[in-house]
């Protein structure tokens, strides 16, 4: 090509410069930089001007097309599109890949309108297959790709695709004036180039080729571009034989090289994180599996994924942590779903912050304040709310407890709590327990499972005892640091049942309020309530006994917790 010259003619009314028998058009280079004058020829096959070498006999460029201004011609096909408010398409394409389109007001078993191939904007090109047969009477060239095929691979349709099958045929190479679509997920990029490895496979049975080299996505990157050779690379070859080798641990390492951070980010963000990438797509099932298992999976008898090396989950909570500490524990209530643990599921987030919103709804149970203690099996009497509380067990029988918890079957006891408007927020010691990530089961389990996670969901296999409050630890109200519920009982002292009480008359519990300036623009000032229970934790802190130190200002994960104290022996 050259840039465009004023020593040609100008174009005529068919856009061509013409010059001692020689046709020049300007064309439009990609990326909108000016304008390049190009030699070109008519090629009857395709109805249109290619490009033209004026060294080289019979060798034709890429096609261009008149655009609409006249005398600009273009490397761009012009496309006509289907109106989606007035055509309806067939839900499968037919034997060579196109799409029958009918208008949406014709009756049943009409003829279809049109054919159409789908672009990567989801927009139906109008597109003639008849033009891409060419002469019936003759074999098809290229017979194991479809026009379709074709289409995905090359976004070419019509008359291009007979041009490019004889091309094919002849030369066993892809024609330089066809340029590859560049589809921005690697994975299918490469299972479409397995085509010409392939051809007679299915793409269905390419995909399934090529999870079975077990490739990462960097690998699959770099896979995209060697795959031009038009085989399988050595280094794939070697790297399959090596994840099948399943005495050697660094088949792993690559896979964990990419999945760790990917989990971890996982676990934290939850719904929120990228949902483009789908590991299970790029692994065969074995391998996946092995590797879940040698990352610190396990399977419970739902299928579930758990672990049991996560140091800590969050709770919000209606329970305050005096009751918690007498009763020994926290218990399992009404409103936790089951069918994901392997005892029963007790719904916890791996986010602090998390936790507030589950501690503004006191823990999202079923009518929690119309019970005095986690301990009584019946709502109170006495309010118009009765009607509205189902009668019947709340959490099971005496017999889900060991012997040290009694359960109070009374019914007619006086209700206490009922204007309670406090939650609590709890870090929970989580060593050794089992708990079922809700999106790590979403995105990486193959087994579906009885879970639908909130954002940031987890559940824990509650112990047919409880969660022991050794293991329990209040949070104050800044989020700054927490304390076990056995000290700040022991630290409440005579008083614990007056702080208790008032908790449940709806007291808040304010007993002082902190000073904090913002700086920045007008430095903001916010005086921060201090609750009685935020007293005691501090009190614990000056009594020498273990707190556990929160960082300020940053979002705080299960995975952040580093305990003060060593594992407790007892769930």
């Amino acid at each position: 090509m050259q840039q465009a010259s004023s020593r040609l003619p100008a174009p005529d009314e068919n856009g061509l410069r013409i010059f001692k028998n020689r046709h020049f058009v300007d064309v439009e280079v990609e990326g909108g930089n000016g304008l390049q004058t190009v030699m070109v020829e008519f090629d009857t096959r395709l109805d249109t001007y290619r490009a033209k070498s004026p060294h080289e006999q019979g060798a034709f460029g890429p096609p261009l097309y008149r655009s609409a201004a006249g005398g600009v011609w273009s490397l761009s096909k012009p496309s006509t599109y289907f109106d989606s408010n007035r055509y309806t398409v067939a839900h499968l394409p037919d034997a060579q890949g196109y799409y029958g389109v009918s208008l949406r007001s014709s009756p049943f078993n009409t003829p279809e309108s049109g054919f159409a191939f789908r672009d990567e904007q989801h927009r139906w090109v109008r597109v003639d297959p008849a033009q891409a047969r060419g002469d019936t009477s003759g074999p098809l060239n290229l017979t194991q790709w479809t026009d379709g095929d074709i289409w995905k691979l090359y976004r070419i349709h019509g008359p291009e695709i007979l041009v490019f099958r004889a091309e094919v045929q002849k030369t066993g190479k892809v024609p330089l004036w066809v340029k590859r679509f560049e589809e921005p997920a690697d994975h299918l990029y490469v299972t479409d180039s397995l085509k010409w490895v392939y051809p007679q496979h299915s793409f269905a049975e390419r995909a399934k080729l090529l999870r079975s080299y077990n490739l990462s996505e960097n690998q699959q990157t770099r896979l995209r571009q060697d795959l031009e050779s038009g085989q399988m690379p050595e280094w794939a070859e070697q790297h399959k034989l090596l994840t099948q080798n399943k005495g050697d641990d660094q088949r792993f390492k690559l896979i964990a090289e990419e999945l760790e951070p990917f989990i971890l980010r996982l676990r934290n963000e939850g719904d929120y994180y990228d949902n483009r990438l789908n590991p299970r797509e790029r692994y065969t099932e074995e391998f996946f599996d092995e590797y879940l298992q040698y990352a610190g999976y396990q399977r419970n008898l739902h299928g579930a994924l758990y672990r049991t090396d996560i140091p800590s989950m969050f709770r919000g909570d209606h329970r305050t942590p005096l009751e918690l500490a007498r009763d020994r524990r926290m218990i399992h209530l009404k409103g936790n779903a089951t069918g994901s643990t392997t005892r029963r599921g007790f719904s916890v987030t791996f986010s602090l912050g998390n936790a507030i919103g589950y501690k503004e709804h006191l823990g999202g149970y079923e009518h929690p304040l119309e019970y005095n203690s986690q301990a009584n099996l019946y709502p109170a009497r006495g309010s118009d709310s009765d009607s509205t509380v189902t009668e019947g067990n709340r959490d099971g029988s005496e017999s889900d407890s060991d012997s040290s918890f009694v359960f109070d079957d009374a019914k007619d006891y006086p209700a206490l709590r009922r204007n309670q408007r406090q939650g609590f927020i709890y870090a929970i010691d989580t060593r050794g327990i089992e708990v079922v990530p809700g999106w790590e089961n979403v995105r990486l389990n193959r087994t579906g499972i009885q879970f639908d996670p909130d954002d940031l969901e987890g559940r824990i296999s509650m112990p047919t005892r409880g969660i022991s409050a050794e293991r329990l630890w209040l949070v104050n109200s800044e989020l700054s640091r927490a304390a076990r519920v056995d000290d700040i009982y022991g630290q409440a002292g005579a008083d614990a049942d007056a702080i208790e009480r008032a908790t449940w008359a709806g007291d808040n519990m304010v007993v002082s309020y902190r000073k904090e300036v913002i700086p920045g623009e007008g430095d903001g000032i916010f005086h921060i309530p201090i609750t009685r229970y935020d007293q005691l934790i501090d009190e614990v802190a000056a009594s020498g006994k273990p707190v556990l130190e929160l960082p300020k200002d940053v979002e705080v994960f299960a995975n952040d917790i580093v305990w003060p104290v060593p594992e407790h022996y007892r769930t």
